[in-house]
């Protein structure tokens, strides 16, 4: 696997766990708006949607960011999921987010509009049989630090600099 994923921006630490150590047939499929190489700032926080699938030794991530505008989706909502039978609760800080059987979804604030309530959810899902599919740390650790990147790096969410080092509390 190459040092960086989805169009080079993302550390590969975000899905080691996920993918096996060597594997030859490592491929990024439908990767785009990740990379902010060549972007302004502006157009940057304009993107609602990225997304890339990585795929090797019998495994795939998906990592997607979305932008939840306009009460699609409330914090309330989120912390409502994450307390779910079959869900086990993510926090990082401020952002809520939840383990399932395939996916690891967190919740950043990323307002748009001054008093904005819009949230950027940033998950990463597992399938096949990587090594970390069923490993919750590795797992958590795989959406914080994706969370981070797009949160930062991408939409550069208000606050999102104060996003804590570190993996998020399980449970």
């Amino acid at each position: 696997m190459p040092g960086k994923v989805c169009e080079k921006s993302l550390s590969d630490a975000a899905v080691k766990g996920l993918m096996p150590e060597h594997s030859e047939k490592f491929q990024e499929k439908n990767a785009h708006k990740f990379s902010s190489a060549g972007h302004s700032q502006d157009a940057m926080r304009g993107w609602a949607l990225g997304q890339c699938l990585l795929t090797g030794g019998g495994a795939k991530v998906d990592v997607e960011y979305r932008l939840l505008q306009g009460g699609d989706y409330t914090r309330t909502e989120a912390e409502l999921d994450a307390r779910k039978s079959g869900h086990t609760p993510l926090t990082l800080r401020d952002t809520i987010g939840y383990l399932d059987g395939t996916g690891a979804p967190l919740f950043v604030s990323c307002p748009v509009r001054s008093g904005g309530d819009e949230l950027l959810s940033v998950s990463v899902g597992v399938g096949g049989s990587g090594p970390g599919m069923k490993d919750h740390a590795v797992r958590a650790n795989a959406a914080t630090l994706a969370a981070r990147h797009a949160a930062q790096g991408i939409r550069q969410c208000t606050h999102a600099e104060n996003l804590p080092d570190g993996e998020p509390d399980i449970g």
